[in-house]
């Protein structure tokens, strides 16, 4: 069974770890602007900036003083917030 303590270290070091992808991704785009490459360099530097995204939501959700156990998921705290105020986003 993974601790609070546990669940937290790994999210920060996935969204450390993602961080760093991103500003790799970042430098990737910023050499390919105006280049064939440039689309490629975009999409991927996309998918980077939506795991960053992720990985902070799940971070803040793990942080949480309401942390129900890596089984309950972020959808649980999604239905949990749309059930107390309407439909989100």
């Amino acid at each position: 069974m993974t601790t609070l303590s546990q669940a937290r270290d790994q999210a920060a070091q996935r969204l450390t770890t993602a961080l760093v992808e991103q500003d790799r991704l970042t430098s990737r785009f910023e050499a390919a602007a105006g280049t064939a490459q440039e689309l490629s360099a975009g999409v991927e530097l996309y998918a980077a900036d939506e795991q960053v995204v992720a990985r902070g939501a799940w971070l803040k959700w793990v942080e949480d003083g309401g942390y129900r156990g890596l089984n309950a998921g972020p959808f649980a705290l999604r239905r949990e917030l749309e059930e107390a105020l309407g439909p989100v986003g």
